[in-house]
């Protein structure tokens, strides 16, 4: 939690019940990663790819 990972390349990545609270995402490529059960509250996802967020 509160990760600092800014333009992470989690390309394919297993990502599953990956907690990512309050985390610095700012251009990370999430392309192709396994998220069921991520958690992504308070997160920074700007210019985040490859998340299909509803």
């Amino acid at each position: 939690q509160g990760t600092n990972l800014p333009g992470a390349d989690l390309r394919d990545a297993d990502l599953r019940d990956a907690d990512f609270s309050g985390a610095n995402l700012l251009r990370a490529d999430f392309s192709g990663a396994r998220l069921e059960g991520i958690i992504l509250d308070n997160a920074n996802l700007e210019g985040v790819t490859g998340l299909n967020l509803p």
